[in-house]
């Protein structure tokens, strides 16, 4: 909630209402096109901020991957491993501690269901970076994995990946 605050989007959010509040004084003085464009400048920029908030993006996200998260059951029966890739952190600040975003969980979750549902000799971790937000992220989704009775040792943690090719 910090780092949303503290965004640079928000920042400017502030600086063109307070703007829009300075010309309220001279509103009847601007033309119906001059007062159009600042109302559409402003929920444009509104509009900006909400999509921008954690909680908002991770939804959208969510809602726009669902349609690939489901899998036909047959068609993976013969894979050899399962790839599950992260899709975020939650950082927890202060007494919270760092948790999984919905995105990250969900598909942990289908990609351990679907190895416990084939043949698949391994189930690997994968995420994109070397930074400690991320090795952090593959710690906590190899946790989750352990927690659903996953073996330690066909699981394979890859916080290292570049691409997905």
């Amino acid at each position: 909630m910090i780092k949303t605050l503290l965004s640079p989007l928000l920042l400017s959010f502030v600086c063109l209402f307070t703007g829009l509040g300075l010309t309220s004084r001279r509103w009847k003085k601007l033309t119906k096109i001059q007062r159009c464009s600042l109302l559409l400048l402003g929920f444009g920029t509104m509009m900006l901020f909400v999509f921008s908030l954690p909680f908002v993006s991770s939804n959208i996200a969510s809602y726009l991957e669902n349609d690939y998260l489901s899998y036909n059951r047959s068609a993976i029966e013969q894979l050899d491993v399962i790839v599950v890739l992260a899709g975020g952190l939650k950082r927890g600040h202060g007494t919270a501690e760092d948790e999984l975003t919905g995105l990250t969980y969900s598909r942990t979750v289908a990609g351990i269901r679907a190895f416990k549902s084939t043949n698949a000799q391994f189930i690997v971790m994968s995420v994109g970076t070397v930074d400690s937000k991320y090795t952090r992220m593959v710690d906590i989704m190899r946790s989750l994995s352990l927690v659903m009775w996953v073996p330690i040792d066909i699981l394979i943690v890859y916080p290292l990946s570049l691409n997905t090719f």
